[in-house]
């Protein structure tokens, strides 16, 4: 009745030929054929696709994926090694140019080491700073490269005989060789002596000669 090659008789429920000579040829099923042996849709009217797949279910509409696999550039069976440093070697025979060396990942994070422990020095070095700042020592400025005797040794209640102030044990400069003793303290400065000749504050002092000249030295 689509293709208007019968009538039907809704009275007498009957159908009858509409022309003399059907056609030889079978659209429909020639469309069909033609769908099976190339199924993209899109090469199909759209409404046509909805009819018979919806309407008369001649056809079934569906999603066929594909993929196409081939070896790539790096293709290998997992044997290959990869080189992972560049030796003289390589470099003098030019046998680089014929291996593959491994990716190196420069945002990975290092290889975590144990922690280390103070050196012996260091923690004799602690001790010794406790124990003058619990005499009520202060802790100055040590930023500096070198400082005069006074600060390193007389300060410290060292006596100027000690052998740790002769040259074989401490460097001194040439120049300047003495330091301006003017910038120090006046009555710090007459304390320092004081104790270290006669002593105070508990202290016996060191019962010597204290002179000026050892302090003025630079180390």
């Amino acid at each position: 009745m689509k293709s208007k090659l019968i009538n039907y008789d809704k009275s007498t429920d009957k159908i009858s030929l509409k022309i003399e000579d059907l056609p030889t040829v079978d659209k429909l099923q020639e469309t069909i054929k033609k769908m099976s042996e190339e199924p993209d849709i899109s090469k199909y009217d759209e409404k046509l696709i909805k009819e018979y797949s919806k309407a008369h279910k001649f056809i079934k509409v569906g999603i066929k994926k594909t993929f196409l696999i081939k070896k790539g550039k790096n293709f290998n069976l997992g044997n290959e090694k990869f080189s992972n440093e560049l030796t003289f070697d390589l470099l003098i025979n030019d046998k680089w140019e014929t291996l593959n060396f491994s990716k190196y990942n420069y945002n990975t994070f290092g290889k975590k080491v144990p922690n280390g422990a103070l050196h012996r020095l260091l923690c004799v070095r602690s001790q010794i700073r406790e124990i003058f700042l619990e005499q009520g020592f202060e802790e100055m400025p040590t930023n500096n490269l070198v400082e005069s005797s006074f600060w390193n040794f007389d300060a410290l209640f060292q006596p100027q005989q000690h052998p740790s102030r002769e040259a074989h044990d401490t460097f001194f400069l040439s120049y300047p060789a003495k330091a301006n003793t003017e910038k120090f303290h006046p009555e710090y400065f007459q304390k320092v002596k004081e104790i270290h000749e006669n002593g105070g504050y508990g202290s016996v002092g060191l019962k010597y000669k204290w002179t000026a000249n050892e302090e003025e030295k630079i180390s």
